[in-house]
């Protein structure tokens, strides 16, 4: 059966949004994006609209106006999606289908709610990077080694301390309650009588998909009450578990190298990113969940996991399911020192070189790991490490690969003499070839 393509999702991959918005206005580079000046309002004098060629994604900072390729086509020529598509559907050959009703109704929805983020994005950052308030974010963000240019690319911002801030502003702005709530950008009060910001006294990163933002993380400065990060909750548009944060910007870094190393929270990716390690992403978590490895394994082959230590024989059980779920290979880093990996690079780059270089399949990881910790010297001893070690090795689905993870393991507790027990895993008997 063959795979159904979005056609939508398809034609963006086919169009640069570089070549296609410079047929329209004249752009020039500015370090790692491009510039020009807005065709949807009046201005000669600052080029106000921001090309993200890594996000295929543009910005005008003057009208708050911005998405995808397919949004400024829309807008600059007048005309309805539906034609546009039918027109690159017929240059790029992809075969398009009529809509249900609800389908049209649920794009044209989202459609909203990505409004609706991508302006409160704009807010958080320029008030991030203008507002006498945020000072404090911004020293902040300079103490962790956070430059403008990264601010920029990543599209930071920062939400002030206040109950009702975005919520006013998006209202001016034109968008109902219901689009703010729904976006996940507000509450509602007890009385119901409007709503107060999710988002309040924290630095603020965006979580994008192609030319939108699809939700936010968020961490809280000091003087605050509440959880050091929050997430956006679930909503239409984003939901954690099928999400990472940066692989936007990540992607073509991924591809190239083809692997990808994934740390747990926004200021890791921020740091790796500024020090030349553009194929990081954030899980905003230490749990690693089946859809994001299956996102991950489009583009990448090897993954390096350098997350907070966790040695629990049950978390690396999961992960080495989730690897086999998802066809991607995964290696564990240790990270020294408890220290987080945006601080490792900043400190000692060669550290940071050490830490991916010395990454171990799980089943290695685990197996030195459980074997320091409980230091068997008599057979029982050995025994009883074994077992906590090979529930891990049976779940790998490769038999050779299984094999050599049972002659590490029986090397490490000391045994010189083995012959590991290649199993077939169709039928669990000696193994006997592939399965015709």
């Amino acid at each position: 059966m063959s795979k159904t393509i979005n056609p939508i999702s398809e034609i963006k991959k086919r169009l640069d949004i570089v070549d296609e918005l410079g047929k329209h206005i004249k752009l020039e580079k500015n370090g790692t994006r491009y510039v020009g000046f807005c065709p949807f309002h009046s201005n000669v004098n600052t080029p106000a609209l921001t090309v993200y060629p890594e996000q295929q994604s543009w910005w005008c900072y003057g009208c708050n106006k911005g998405g995808d390729v397919l949004t400024f086509l829309t807008e600059i020529e007048d005309i309805e999606l539906s034609d546009l598509m039918h027109r690159y559907a017929e240059k790029f050959g992809i075969t398009l289908r009529k809509l249900s009703w609800k389908e049209r109704r649920r794009f044209a929805y989202h459609k909203r709610l990505y409004e609706v983020l991508n302006v409160a994005t704009n807010l958080y950052h320029t008030h991030l990077m203008w507002s006498p308030d945020a000072v404090g974010a911004r020293m902040y963000l300079e103490r962790r080694g956070i430059t403008s240019e990264t601010l920029i690319d990543f599209r930071i911002g920062y939400a002030p301390e206040s109950w009702d801030w975005l919520y006013k502003q998006l209202k001016e702005k034109g968008f109902d309650e219901k689009d703010i709530l729904t976006a996940g950008l507000g509450r509602q009060r007890r009385d119901k009588k409007g709503c107060y910001d999710y988002f309040r006294n924290r630095i603020m990163f965006p979580i994008q998909t192609n030319g939108n933002v699809m939700g936010f993380g968020a961490r809280l400065l000091g003087g605050s009450n509440g959880a050091k990060y929050i997430n956006t909750p679930n909503t239409p548009v984003f939901t954690k578990r099928r999400t990472t944060y940066g692989l936007i910007q990540a992607r073509t870094s991924i591809r190239e190298r083809k692997s990808v190393i994934i740390v747990e929270g926004y200021m890791d990716v921020l740091g790796l990113h500024q020090a030349g390690y553009t194929n990081t992403i954030g899980i905003m978590g230490v749990f690693f969940t089946k859809e994001q490895a299956e996102l991950l394994s489009h583009h990448a082959k090897r993954a390096v996991l350098a997350l907070d230590p966790d040695e629990a024989a049950e978390i690396a059980l999961e992960r080495l399911k989730v690897e086999r779920q998802s066809e991607l290979d995964l290696y564990v880093a240790k990270l020294p020192g408890g220290k987080d990996p945006d601080e490792l690079v900043l400190e000692d780059p060669d550290i940071w070189m050490e830490v991916l270089e010395s990454a171990r399949p799980i089943p290695i990881y685990m197996t030195d790991y459980l074997i320091g910790k409980h230091k068997p010297t008599d057979p029982k001893q050995k025994r009883d490490v074994a077992k906590l070690i090979m529930p891990l090795i049976n779940v790998v689905k490769d038999p050779f690969e299984q094999a050599a993870y049972q002659e590490y393991l029986a090397e490490a507790l000391g045994f010189k003499k083995y012959t590991p027990n290649v199993k077939c895993p169709h039928c669990g008997k000696k193994y006997h070839g592939e399965t015709k």
